[in-house]
């Protein structure tokens, strides 16, 4: 397979490294409790609670499932975004969980026909975090109405392929340089969700116009031709609405980011691309991007 797979965890390890510490001074009194319920079967999963935390109180929680990207795991992909300490500060539930290792030890997901089951392996990851979910539901008090997850990379493909393939136990998703499948036609959901495209115009490891990883593997379509299909999916009016610029991204001169947003969908879900221009695989995002994330996520 020829997709430099050297490359993508380098630039996770970078990413990582530039980006963590901005994103945990967003939330320094979060409280990350660890919990010791077995969910996760053969790739156990460390759930962590908020403060206060209590199943047996009469109410229930959020719930945020991080996915990482090809090559990385959920440790090294939260330390990069920063997301569990603002979801925990927000009361929610949050689980990190790691993708099965390849033959060449790179953690992926088998996510779509293009990205990233590189060794033709008969994985089923979907049925993984289904279960995963519902383990997750039944032990910790969990909203059903209130089931998060976000992507990057390999991790926003399969967010992309769970609100296809698992929307009854899926509220929102939400991508960072990741597209649907390679024929969205096979996206057929059992009830609208709603749907969060993040990606970048110069992003060189997948593609904002769409592409494919080698001559000869699957393609995947382009961030708004995804999320075009996405609102056509979820009952949306054809045209969409875009915002006034806004910043996301650290060290710019000027907003850089546009919201692509469609109107009128389903179920009142939400469908948007966030388009920045200029913006690479593995951002530098400010301290208010994971909270913009999660007020989308929580809109109603």
């Amino acid at each position: 397979m020829k997709i430099c797979p050297i490359l993508i965890v380098t630039l996770l390890s970078l990413g990582a490294c530039t980006s963590a510490s901005r994103n945990k001074q967003a939330s320094p009194d979060a409280a990350l409790t660890a919990t010791k319920v077995p969910v996760g079967g053969d790739r156990p999963v460390e759930v962590l609670t908020p403060q206060g935390f209590d199943p047996k109180a009469g109410r229930s929680y959020p719930l945020l499932i991080l996915l990482h990207g090809y090559g990385s795991s959920g440790s090294r992909q939260d330390s990069y975004l920063g997301l569990s300490e603002e979801a925990l500060r927000r009361g929610y539930v949050f689980a990190a969980p790691d993708g099965m290792m390849s033959g060449s030890s790179r953690r992926f997901w088998n996510a779509s026909e293009a990205c990233c089951n590189f060794e033709s392996t008969t994985l089923d990851d979907v049925a993984y975090l289904r279960k995963l979910i519902q383990d997750i539901t039944a032990h910790y008090a969990i909203d059903p109405k209130r089931v998060f997850i976000f992507g990057h990379s390999n991790g926003a493909f399969m967010a992309n392929r769970l609100a296809c393939d698992a929307s009854p136990i899926v509220t929102a998703v939400a991508g960072l340089a990741g597209t649907m499948r390679s024929d969205p036609a096979n996206c057929k959901p059992e009830r609208p969700v709603s749907v969060l495209a993040i990606h970048g115009t110069d992003d060189r490891i997948v593609s904002y116009r769409g592409g494919r990883f080698s001559k000869d593997g699957a393609s995947y379509p382009g961030a708004e031709k995804s999320i075009a299909h996405w609102a056509k999916v979820n009952g949306c009016q054809p045209e969409a609405a875009v915002s006034a610029a806004f910043s996301i991204l650290r060290l710019t001169l000027k907003a850089e980011t546009t919201a692509i947003r469609y109107s009128g969908c389903r179920n009142e879900v939400r469908t948007e691309l966030w388009k920045i221009e200029g913006g690479s695989h593995i951002p530098m995002f400010t301290a208010d991007f994971v909270p913009k994330v999660l007020d989308f996520f929580e809109a109603k």
